[in-house]
């Protein structure tokens, strides 16, 4: 606020000594140069009240919003000492009449003092520039100090290279980058099925309400020769999902706002093959290699943890799809004991430790984009056009007069992630209130779109996050639980009346409901069928239902679900009664 204060006082003086020098230039002009001298004045008026208000659009835009009456009480007070100063100026033009020349009183006047004056007052406005932008400078290389220790923090260290995935994945990714152009159609038609399936929220098409699209049969065979040619990439891939890291090679101590992570979407289509085998092999009864393959998938949701929202969010989506093929290959097949014990659930870490560790990865990233951009070695408006955000207003987008607001925008940077880095530590119920507190973050970040220009171009959608986490979370209880009910069900012939069945004998205790802190919610459907279920985002019991996203709402509902089925009949139980 200060340094608008200052820098409009400048301007304005400099723009009230130019109109002086033109007063003094026509006081001896015709009416028609005059009147060209005042259409130049008024000019000058619009350039000084564009000036002033593209700099206080950075503090009051938000406020402004697209309201007329708005924009014109903000004009008003840039306008009016302006409009002033003009029409004492004007009085130059008059004659004094005690004066016995009769020449006008601003033919008196020193033209060359006044643009002596002009000249001074210019430099001074530039010196004023340049002495913030110099101060502003130093500040940012403070920070980037900061930045680099915050990025250390969190990087991950480099494993022994016997124990290192990575170089097994880049021998894979790069043999894909060159053949997957070529993959036949029946691969992106089961691909499709399992998308809709995740968004129907079932885990089988036959458990579907989507009539839309005909059933895709995963035991075709142009898929299993597809997957049969694939056989030696999807050996490869299980024998690098079960190393225990992952390393690639990035430089995590100077992220930057661009930085570029291929690995993650070839992640995603290694996370889709394993899928699809999972699902051929069970079509045809190979428990085992399906069972390898779920492995498989929960090993490259623990590799692809980098730390960064992105990478995080891949993972997330990676061990959706592990645990949806755990739920089919438990509703569908005959499993042992010996069996069973053979799939790892490999929690690896908490995922409000992942959160977290990717927060301060992105806060380090944000502070290095505003070091960037205020040393000029990044423009905003790249920064803008890599973000798809809105157009920052017209000052920031000169390198000399984008750093009086940097501070400003830089101090709310701080304070948000400050709140979120909490948001990430603290586990606050019911889940609604935690996102209604990330969702307020978003909102506060819109309302200064135009204060915070930088802020709002890079900042993420941290509700979305917080809800992909929470659904994440909720996905890893009702697993536990499911194959918990299963082990339960392979010992007793039968599944159980309620979860606390499983106390002691398979759970140490039932687990958690992360969306209110009570314990997970269990619904016979029938004798066969057990469905376990955490509370969807809006923390109503929709008895199991599936959890879908209402487009027309713009909400999801239902819940977040894990489904046992038990047909004694068609199951061998190792009873123990």
């Amino acid at each position: 606020m200060a340094y608008l204060i200052l820098i409009a006082l400048e301007s304005l003086v400099v723009s009230l000594l130019l109109v002086a020098i033109l007063v003094a230039l026509s006081s001896s002009a015709s009416r028609l140069v005059r009147g060209g001298v005042l259409i130049i004045i008024a000019g000058i008026g619009v350039a000084l009240t564009a000036w002033i208000l593209s700099l206080s659009f950075t503090l009051f835009g938000s406020w402004v919003g697209k309201s007329p009456l708005r924009l014109l009480a903000l004009a008003i007070p840039i306008i009016a000492p302006y409009v002033l100063g003009v029409l004492l100026l004007l009085k130059g033009w008059q004659r004094d009449r005690a004066d016995k020349t009769l020449l006008p009183r601003a033919a008196a006047w020193s033209r060359m003092g006044l643009t002596a004056l002009f000249l001074a007052a210019i430099m001074l406005e530039l010196l004023t520039l340049i002495m913030i932008d110099l101060t502003v400078r130093q500040t940012m290389a403070a920070v980037r100090v900061e930045a680099y220790t915050l990025a250390a923090s969190v990087a991950p260290e480099r494993p022994p290279e016997s124990e290192n995935a990575a170089m097994l994945y880049d021998l894979l990714f790069s043999h894909w980058h060159v053949t997957q152009k070529h993959w036949p159609e029946v691969y992106v038609q089961a691909s499709e099925a399992l998308t809709r399936e995740m968004e129907d929220g079932t885990t089988s098409q036959a458990d579907s309400q989507n009539f839309e699209h005909e059933a895709f049969d995963f035991g075709n065979p142009e898929l299993g020769e597809f997957l049969r040619q694939r056989a030696g990439e999807l050996a490869l891939l299980r024998r690098a999902a079960a190393l225990p890291a992952c390393h690639f090679e990035r430089d995590y101590f100077r992220p930057s706002f661009n930085m570029l992570l291929p690995q993650l979407s070839d992640f995603r289509t290694a996370g889709r093959l394993l899928a699809l085998d999972a699902r051929y092999s069970l079509a045809h009864g190979h428990f085992s290699q399906a069972i390898d393959d779920i492995n498989a998938l929960f090993g490259l949701a623990r590799h692809s943890k980098e730390p960064f929202l992105v990478g995080m969010l891949v993972s997330i989506s990676l061990e959706a799809s592990a645990v949806r093929e755990l739920e089919n290959l438990l509703m569908h097949a005959e499993l042992s004991q010996e069996m069973l014990a053979r799939i790892r659930l490999e929690w690896t870490s908490s995922l409000q430790e992942v959160f977290s560790r990717s927060v301060r990865m992105e806060e380090a990233t944000g502070l290095l984009t505003f070091c960037s951009v205020a040393t000029g070695e990044l423009p905003i408006t790249t920064v803008v056009a890599l973000s798809r955000g809105g157009e920052p207003p017209l000052v920031s987008q000169f390198s000399t007069f984008s750093s009086p607001w940097l501070v400003d925008d830089l101090t709310l940077f701080r304070e948000l992630m400050s709140h979120v880095e909490s948001f990430a530590s603290l586990q606050l119920f019911p889940l609604t209130q935690r996102l209604e507190s990330v969702a307020s973050l978003d909102q506060k970040v819109e309302n200064a779109r135009w204060r915070a220009p930088l802020t709002s171009a890079t900042w993420p959608s941290y509700r979305g996050v917080y809800l992909a986490l929470a659904r994440a979370e909720a996905r890893r209880h009702v697993a536990e639980a499911g194959l918990a009910v299963y082990r339960y069900a392979l010992r007793h012939n039968r599944l159980p009346k309620t979860l606390d069945e499983l106390v002691p004998d398979e759970l140490p205790f039932v687990p958690m409901d992360p969306a209110d802190g009570h314990p997970l919610r269990a619904r016979l459907a029938s004798k066969d069928e057990l469905i376990l279920y955490s509370l969807g985002p809006d923390v109503k019991d929709d008895g199991g239902r599936p959890l879908k996203f209402d487009a027309t709402k713009g909400v999801f509902e239902g819940d977040v679900r894990f489904v046992v089925r038990w047909a004694p009949a068609r199951n061998r139980a190792e009873t123990s009664e």
